[in-house]
């Protein structure tokens, strides 16, 4: 409503007020004794008169102007909320139309899922099957000979660090993977063939300069912690075997004591919790890098990093091939390098 058709109305509401008021002044003269009666009779009914006309003139100003226009006002809010019903009404068909769509897409997304995890199983299956051929190929040294430097074999690195990769995202997000999972055999035979490949001299010699095989060691050894017995047991005893025979190359030890992190991927193998296999490769890898590295200061850094009661542990072991190279490993650890150098 508008401004001055709230002024009318006000005014119409006025007008009959005053009117009402006048019609009750009237009575009351009328009730009144006879006694002056006519004279005050007469002012009332002139009052009376010119509120009837107020009040004719303000409704009449309210049927022809004020009125039409409030209806006009309320069909025009009726239209609008009627446009506001049938915008409801096809919001409503949409988001029904969305949802439907969004259910299909899940179902198709589910079925794509499982398709791929059915593909991914077969690729699993057949790249186990796949490396235990080539695992037990390369145990012979003419098979190592025909692969080195081949384009098969450097097709085979960058897969077996994407193989890795994968292991562990699913181990980081906490999937169990069972020695009978063909997700663990496919990375078992993936670390058998490298292990045999740097078995031989010419597979070593070319691993030590690859920088997928230097990666493959790299991405095993921060690895580790994740390699949980009893399953991961034997993948630690891989990764140490698959570095350990890098070093026997200069460029792979140059690899192992220039960079801390790989450093300390050795040094975690060496808690008690260890199985026995894998701890005397451990404390016999880090016998050989302190041993390799030239200078005294790097010497002292790695036997720093060494835990020195874990390994006093380890030399009172009753099995001579743990025992032994443990009680080694004390003395460089307890070894003044830095006087020795300047001496």
């Amino acid at each position: 409503m508008s401004e001055s058709d709230s002024n009318w109305l006000d005014t119409a509401i006025d007008g009959l007020t005053q009117f009402d008021r006048n019609v009750t002044t009237l009575l009351d003269t009328l009730n009144s004794e006879p006694t002056g009666r006519p004279q005050t009779l007469d002012e009332d009914i002139t009052a009376l008169e010119a509120s009837s006309s107020a009040l004719c003139g303000s409704l009449g100003k309210l049927l022809e102007v004020v009125i039409p226009r409030i209806s006009e006002e309320i069909s025009s809010k009726n239209e609008e909320l009627e446009n506001l019903r049938v915008a409801y009404r096809n919001y409503e068909r949409l988001l029904a139309s969305r949802d439907e769509k969004i259910r299909r897409l899940e179902a198709e997304i589910g079925k794509a899922k499982d398709q791929a995890l059915s593909q991914f199983e077969s690729i699993s299956w057949i790249g186990s099957t796949m490396g235990a051929l080539l695992w037990k190929a390369c145990k012979q040294r003419d098979s190592v000979r025909a692969l080195v430097g081949t384009d098969n074999l450097q097709d085979f690195l960058p897969m077996a660090n994407c193989v890795l990769d994968s292991y562990v995202a699913s181990l980081n997000a906490g999937i169990g993977l069972s020695a009978d999972s063909e997700d663990y055999k496919f990375m078992a035979a993936v670390f058998g063939t490298l292990v045999n490949l740097a078995a031989h001299p010419e597979g070593r010699q070319y691993l030590a300069g690859e920088v997928s095989a230097l990666g493959f060691a790299t991405n095993a050894l921060s690895s580790v912690n994740l390699f949980r017995a009893p399953d991961g047991r034997w993948l630690r005893r891989m990764t140490l075997t698959y570095v350990y025979n890098i070093c026997l190359e200069e460029a792979g030890v140059e690899f192992m004591v220039t960079d801390r992190g790989r450093l300390q991927g050795v040094v975690n193998c060496l808690s008690s919790g260890n199985a026995e296999d894998v701890l005397i490769l451990a404390v016999n890898l880090l016998l050989m890098l302190i041993k390799a590295m030239p200078e005294a200061r790097g010497k002292v850094a790695l036997c720093q990093m060494i835990p020195k009661g874990t390994v006093k542990q380890l030399a009172l072991r009753d099995k001579p091939e743990l025992k032994e190279p443990a009680a080694y490993l004390l003395q460089l650890i307890e070894f003044d390098w830095m006087r020795a150098a300047g001496n």
